[in-house]
């Protein structure tokens, strides 16, 4: 009878043992699985498609990428190339959106945005992917260096979003306070960027986010609304988490402003010189005022090799442009 009952419980704790193990094997599966979402249209495929390859061929072989793109205006055939890259555990979608009808804007409303192309579809995610609590959104002018999953896997239950702080400027300032004093600030401290973002879509609908976003309508001196503005004012700082900034940051300086602000900062960086920032990288933003200075039209600028070696993978016979980009809906 002890015999018995000694097998029993053996038995018994095999068989907890393996639902234990089964759960943890599915937890990691399931944690291996990336929804991804890029926003583009027909003057933007060339560095959508660079983002995305790139992202494919830096991830873990086990990582399965889920990719939207959302569009308004692609082609039959543009729509196939993107589709074209599907590969062993990365998935393509194209999802046609209609801006005017998700937003309730009017279309010239839409075309006020600046730098719309990527951007108006953030305000909207909840309402595209209306079953997912979680989406992580990049920018088309980037390029991915490495496996995404630890990011997406960032928890943000409490959090609206996660993204990385925007630097204008690295550094410090002072600022005079409402009693008359002054106080010395970091310049990178106030606001986010949205080059990349992972989003709590439940909070988002939960807390109505959306028209929130839409409603707010500020223009700057060229009479043009902001995405960006909008974000940081409706859902501030401290309602968000924060991602160190090899999540995002901004191609703009060149090799020896790296070094220096990184050796004088490295508390903010993470990291303290250009090579070393190179090699621990995860997402590259190329962002500058002038399209001429991205590195479809100058490969010269900082990481413009790394963007061409993805951009000539899905396009051999690509040539630097001479032309410069116009938005239009």
């Amino acid at each position: 009878m002890k015999i018995s009952n000694l097998l029993f419980g053996v038995l018994g704790t095999l068989l907890i043992l393996f639902a234990v193990f089964i759960g943890y094997k599915t937890f990691i599966d399931f944690n291996k699985v990336v929804d991804i979402t890029y926003g583009t249209d027909p003057n933007y495929i060339v560095y959508t498609k660079t983002s995305i390859k790139s992202a494919i061929e830096n991830k873990n072989p086990a990582t399965i990428y889920n990719i939207n793109i959302l569009t308004y205006n692609l082609s039959k055939e543009q729509i196939k190339g993107f589709e074209q890259l599907k590969s062993d555990n990365v998935n393509i979608k194209v999802i046609p959106v209609d801006l005017v009808k998700m937003t309730g804007m009017s279309l010239s409303e839409i075309n006020n945005y600046k730098h719309k192309t990527n951007n108006i579809y953030k305000f909207i995610l909840s309402e595209i992917f209306p079953n997912s609590d979680k989406i992580l959104y990049i920018d088309s002018d980037t390029i991915v260096l490495k496996d995404l999953t630890k990011l997406y896997n960032t928890s943000i239950k409490r959090s609206y979003l996660a993204a990385v702080p925007k630097v204008e400027k690295i550094g410090f300032e002072r600022i005079r306070t409402g009693d008359g004093k002054y106080k010395t600030v970091s310049t990178m401290k106030n606001y986010y960027d949205i080059a990349v973002i992972l989003f709590n879509l439940d909070k988002f609908r939960k807390d109505n986010v959306k028209e929130k976003l839409i409603s707010y309508k500020v223009k700057d001196e060229e009479g043009k609304y902001h995405v960006w503005w909008a974000f940081n004012e409706i859902i501030p700082k401290k309602n968000i988490k924060i991602l160190p900034l090899i999540y995002g940051e901004y191609s703009r300086w060149s090799q020896e402003e790296y070094d220096s602000k990184m050796y004088n900062y490295p508390f903010i960086f993470g990291v303290n010189s250009y090579d070393d920032f190179r090699s621990k990288a995860v997402i590259i933003k190329f962002s500058y005022k002038d399209e001429s200075q991205k590195p479809l039209y100058n490969a010269e600028i900082p990481f413009g090799d790394l963007w061409w070696h993805y951009a000539q993978m899905v396009d051999s016979d690509l040539q630097r442009q001479d032309i410069k980009i116009k938005e239009k809906l």
